[in-house]
């Protein structure tokens, strides 16, 4: 037996990559699968390259600033999100080791683990700055600033050289020490290598799995939920931060995402089951499920058995191992059906196990005593701590002579813990054999909270221990501390104290006061006399007063096993037992407090679709002098008199608006805060660009190439042209009315560099609308091509001064011009363009905006959507349009190129594609309905598309990615909140229009401007550093349109940030979970805005094609002439797009007292017949601008506008 126990069992080697570390591993996975996603954290997902190559530019960045060697240990100060994996993998290929710290440690936690690992450096959130900023000598990196975000795109994306062996540091991550402060765990990369490798030979992977990262990153159980899919070419799902707490919403996570692998705490694995059967969820709703692991404490045959009965097709696995053994080293299958007991198992791979007496001697099968672990996945010991590590890691009494001649196996760990060996060679867990516990899987020393109660004043002694609830699913412990006094403390009062020592899963759930600790007949502290907890409020005692309250107040006391009377304000539990004890209770009232006859009502409902056979109608008559508010005041007496008329069957548990509700949806969902270069204008950052990549290509149209210099260089020309000639000062508006060419972006460029502010005119705007746009912005200069001046000196009537840019006579005086940067001494809070779009009273109306909403735009979206290297980026939308801004700053201020599409080019797609495809365009934005019509396969480089413009239907979104494989993008801005204000990148076909970008909040309102639930449909009002100054020269529809914020923070007040809000008009609703923000239809589509000028101009016809929902418009009424034709007026064969021209008896006479407009837009029509030439019939088409086919069947099909 000897022989057996010792040697047999313990013959565990294998195989493994002894010499590798983890991020070699991860790289040579890159090189496998380098398209395969990697990550999916919500909507966003980086394939197996661009999570290598962004790993790759922090750690460059990381030797750069800093003299990170092998082992150098970098704390980590993250939520749970990408990010969190990009810094392990930096830090690990820059030669570190990651410590990492939980954001919600208190602040006396971080300020010990910082100062005991002295470490120099520190990556964080830019929220947790401040709080970390206490250690004098740490230089503290915020992963999410733009400023370091643009630093890191200059960084190299090839693998950093090897600096660092499989024997160096991995990571420290501190656990629950007896003296009252964390002790810091240090694990090499050989340890962790063999656990995953070990993993993945008894549970292989395959391209399809998907392994959920939920255990805090704190936590060692999460260093293989990160590293075993990356390592071995599968996917990881990051759960959101605090995610692992909601068993709820990680069984929601999972259907959705399709996760495939799984870790639970037993007792969070009982909250998931309870959930299951409560709610007779069937395990269809996670069928693509296959593993599901439980570790961190017992896990019960009941479970197992429920387990088993709810989820018959996945595997459950038992799981064992501490901290300092390189997360685990036992594994029990228990998927066996006639499974009597639990075991914690047999070695894994290169593992050694002996169960021994105090004096270190074996003891046989069947005895317990305490188990010592052997083998490569030991620690290296603690850190700073060599008297803890002499105790804990011990010489290895068992080695054998070859071990000792290849120095393996030297040390054992002593675990603490009771075990002992069954006849077939698993172990079986028998408890600890000193005060470590565990809770939720988090390990606990109650040494350590003892110390903290004992340093509160007036608190002579404590004890502090671990309790189960009664009638609650196994393995839920809660803490309970015994405090000894002269008399009662304020209880509200210790906890507080301790909060800022304990992390929450350390604090006790309760305090009971004791005149003195109970001692056994020895001196000892007699645990089992201790009383139990009494839960109740004690003095403030209240009675339940309805039926309700009491049927609540007696679910709480069964639940908990108490007692006493539980009265309606007692509070039980202040901490983390909420999460399993609410949801048992919750579960209860579920199931027990809708009476039968309540759900028969409801069922009648429901069976009938709808009756009215329960109303009582009542009709009453009011005289003249009735008072309403009074009235009012009775109706609502009798309302709160009588419950049911204040009771609701909630089919969704989703739709309250509580405390937490309110807090989430107007305050978590709008922290959107992250700093950016707020001091910096558009043509700075272009400026700034130039420098660093001077000779790349900066734009492309037809045969015109420019670089970023010689781009910069002829703005700066006509820029200084503009200062030294014209006296632009600061919000000077000039007025653009130029085709499409590289003149736009000079002129443009040219302008804002001068310090003024563009006002761009499309050359097809009817002379009406050129010469309103021209008085309503009061502008002395227009800019413009040499084709259209002649035009517009006869509209402005030569009083103000036009410029042909592309003149030979301009260019000429322009080559005299100084290439330098001006200096114009713009802010960011200056206007930097007008763009006009339409109003309701027939006009157009300006919006002013300022530089500083397009910078905010332009670092989130490029790290959002990240915008790499080499992007070609085309310039689709027509630049009297602010998605032109967004174009335009995505590339030319990422030093990336700019492709502009000629004028009509898109009207014959094959010739489309191959301008798109021979410039290699990466990006494009444009609306969903021209989106439908491409065949975006022929644009092999295509890497991302935005659908903007227009509300994205399910029916769009399929038909555009049926025939693409790229990153689609929905995307939803008002001109008033500088382009794009809330983006959605799409993922498992959620077309939501997404949440909102960086410093942008969003609120969803009914009448009142009161905040509407989840799910409910209101109006949206957006806030934040993108919103306009307004409309020009309209201050009542200003004030109409932007509103002062009534959820306006103290802090924003006192900073004067987010101090109003943008009145949209459009209709949206919260989506659950995913925080993303929904659009209803509304008669404001957003690539017309409004359709008073369409319907002021065009009449009932136009407005029937505007207006309809369905892509087929239909076919035309009888005595209507309907034309498909090209630019030349040739009619077009089926299937070919054109402009739509309308003929017929309902044609208007045309514009009152506008010949110039009517003449434009009512053309004599060439194919009049003989016959209607004789009867003057059909004398006349009418130009929509709007862009058409037809289809076999005769019906009209609407592509889009002719406006582009």
């Amino acid at each position: 037996q000897y022989q057996q126990i010792i040697y047999d069992w313990n013959d565990t080697d294998k195989d493994y990559p002894s010499d590798k570390t983890i991020h070699q591993l991860f790289e040579e996975q890159v090189g496998k699968t380098p398209d395969d996603v990697a990550v999916i954290y919500e909507e966003t997902k980086s394939t197996y390259k661009e999570l290598n190559e962004k790993a790759n530019r922090l750690a460059n960045y990381l030797r750069q600033i800093s003299d990170i060697k092998a082992s150098t240990l970098v704390a980590l100060c993250l939520d749970r999100s990408e990010y969190m994996l990009v810094a392990i993998l930096a830090v690990l290929k820059a030669g570190g080791a990651y410590v990492p710290i939980d954001p919600s440690y208190p602040d006396d936690r971080i300020h010990y683990i910082l100062t005991d690992t002295n470490t120099k450096l520190l990556l964080t959130n830019e929220i947790y700055g401040k709080k970390l900023s206490q250690v004098n000598t740490l230089s503290i990196i915020p992963l999410d600033n733009a400023i370091l975000q643009q630093q890191l795109l200059l960084q190299s994306t090839v693998n950093l050289e090897i600096v660092t062996n499989s024997t160096d540091l991995m990571y420290v991550i501190y656990t629950s020490g007896t003296t009252g402060n964390p002790k810091g765990v240090m694990i090499e990369h050989r340890s962790i290598v063999n656990r995953i490798q070990w993993m993945n030979n008894v549970y292989p992977l395959n391209r399809s799995d998907k392994i959920l990262q939920k255990t805090p990153y704190v936590f060692d159980v999460s260093v293989w939920e990160l590293l075993w899919a990356n390592c071995y070419g599968t996917c990881v799902v990051f759960a959101e931060p605090n995610g692992h707490k909601d068993t709820q919403y990680i069984r929601e996570l999972v259907a959705k995402e399709s996760i495939t692998i799984v870790h639970f705490v037993p007792s969070m694995l009982s909250t998931l089951l309870e959930i299951l059967e409560s709610k007779g969820l069937s395990s269809g709703i996670m069928s693509k499920l296959r593993y599901v692991f439980c570790s961190g404490e017992a896990l019960s045959l009941k479970q197992v058995k429920k387990f088993q009965e709810l989820l018959p097709n996945v595997e459950i696995h038992n799981l064992y191992g501490p901290t300092e053994a390189s997360v685990d080293v036992l594994s029990y299958d228990c998927n066996n059906k006639n499974i009597q007991t639990v075991l914690i198992g047999k070695a894994i791979q290169n593992t050694t196990l002996y169960v021994l007496d105090d004096n270190l001697n074996p003891v046989p099968i069947s005895a317990v005593g305490e188990l010592y672990i052997g083998g490569v996945g030991l620690a290296r010991g603690y850190l700073n701590r060599a008297d803890l590590t002499a105790e804990k890691f011990i010489a290895n009494p068992f080695q054998t002579e070859e071990e000792k001649i290849y120095n393996k196996n030297t040390r054992l760990y002593k675990t603490g813990d009771l075990v002992r060996w069954l006849p077939d060679g698993n172990l079986e867990y028998i408890g600890r054999n000193d005060f470590q516990v565990k809770i939720r899987g988090y390990r606990i020393e109650l040494g350590e909270i003892e110390n903290a109660l004992s340093s509160y004043d007036g608190i002579k002694q404590n004890v502090v221990i671990a309790k189960e609830h009664k009638n609650v699913e196994e393995g839920n412990k809660y803490l309970v501390g015994y405090y000894v006094s002269e008399s009662k403390l304020n209880e509200e009062n210790i906890i507080s104290y301790l909060q800022k020592k304990l992390p929450e899963y350390m604090m006790p759930s309760v305090l009971v006061h004791l005149k003195e600790l109970p001692l056994t007949i020895n001196g000892k502290l007699d645990r089992k006399a201790l009383p139990e907890p009494e839960f109740s409020s004690g003095d403030h005692y209240v009675a339940p007063r309805s039926e309700v309250e009491k049927q609540v107040c007696e679910i709480w006391a069964n639940v908990l096993g108490l007692a006493i009377d539980v009265g309606i304000h007692d509070d039980f539990f202040s901490t983390e037992d909420k999460v399993i004890i609410n949801k048992t209770v919750i579960t209860n009232v579920e199931e027990q407090l809708l009476s039968f006859a309540q759900e028969r009502l409801w069922f009648i409902e429901k069976y009938e679709e709808g009756t009215n056979a329960y109303n009582i109608p009542m009709i009453f008559k009011l005289s003249n002098d009735i008072k309403l508010d009074i009235l009012e005041k009775s109706i609502g007496s009798v309302v709160a008199r009588h419950e049911i008329l204040r009771t609701l069957i909630k089919e969704n548990n989703e739709e309250e608006l509580g405390d937490k509700q309110y807090q989430q949806i107007i305050y978590d969902w709008n922290d959107t805060n992250i700093d950016y270069l707020n001091d910096k204008t558009i043509h700075q950052l272009f400026e700034e660009q130039v420098e660093g990549t001077p000779d790349n290509i900066a734009v492309i149209y037809e045969e015109t190439k420019l670089t970023y210099r010689e781009l910069n260089e002829r703005a700066n020309q006509l820029a200084n042209y503009l200062k030294q000639i014209h006296d632009i000062k600061l919000d000077t508006l000039v007025v653009l009315c130029l085709g499409r060419s590289e003149y736009m972006l000079i002129t443009i460029l040219a302008v804002l560099k001068a310090g003024g502010a563009y006002v761009p005119i499309d050359p097809s705007y009817p002379n009406d609308r050129v010469k309103y746009i021209l008085a309503d912005t009061g502008t002395k200069l227009i800019l413009t091509n040499e084709v259209h001046k002649s035009r517009l000196e006869e509209i402005s009537k030569q009083q103000i001064e036009i410029l042909a840019v592309d003149s030979g006579k301009m260019q000429k005086q322009l080559s005299l011009q100084l290439v330098n940067n001006p200096n114009a001494k713009v802010k960011s809070t200056d206007l930097a363009y007008v763009i006009y779009t339409s109003g309701t009273t027939g006009n157009p109306k300006g919006v002013m905006t300022e530089h500083i909403g397009v910078i905010n735009l332009k670092y989130d979206m490029t790290n959002k959507l990240r915008v790499m290297d080499n992007e070609v980026i085309l310039l689709f939308a027509n630049y009297v349009f602010d998605t032109s801004v967004e174009q335009i700053i995505l590339s030319l201020l990422n030093g990336h190129v700019l492709l502009l599409i000629p004028n009509q080019l898109w009207l014959d797609k094959e010739v489309f594609y191959h301008y798109l495809s021979t410039n290699n365009v990466t990006h494009m934005e444009i609306s969903p309905k021209f989106l439908e019509q491409c065949d975006l396969s022929k644009i092999s480089s295509l890497r991302r598309v935005i659908a903007g413009g227009e509300a994205l239907t399910d029916n769009s979104y399929s038909k555009i990615i049926s025939n693409s494989s790229c990153e689609i993008i929905n995307s939803y801005g008002p001109t008033e909140v500088s382009i794009t204000s809330i983006i959605n990148i799409i993922g498992n076909n959620n077309i939501a229009i997404g949440k909102p970008i960086a410093n942008i909040s969003c609120y969803v309102l009914d009448n009142n401007l009161m905040p509407l639930p989840i799910g409910g449909i209101g109006e949206l009002y957006i806030g934040g550093v993108g919103l306009a100054r307004g409309y020009l020269n309209r201050p009542d529809l200003t004030a109409e349109k932007f509103i002062a914020n009534p959820f306006q923070t103290e802090e924003e007040k006192i900073y004067n940030k987010n101090t109003r809000l943008y009145k949209t008009g459009d209709l949206v609703r919260w989506l659950p979970k995913l925080r993303d923000l929904y659009s209803d239809e509304n008669f404001n589509l957003t690539i017309w805005d409004e359709y008073g000028p369409t319907e002021a101009t065009v009449g009932t016809c136009n407005s029937k094609i505007c207006l309809d929902k369905d892509l087929t418009i239909g076919k035309p009424y009888s005595n209507y002439r309907i034309l498909v034709l090209d630019n030349n007026l040739m009619p077009l064969p089926i299937g070919g797009i054109g402009e739509l021209y309308i003929g017929g008896v309902g044609l208007a006479r045309g514009y009152l007292n506008r010949p110039d407009l009517t003449a434009e837009k009512f053309i004599a029509n060439p194919f009049q017949t003989e016959e209607e030439k004789i009867y003057n019939k059909n004398t006349r088409l009418y130009k929509t601008g709007d862009l058409v086919r037809w289809l076999p069947d005769g019906n009209l099909e609407y592509i889009g506008r002719n406006d582009f």
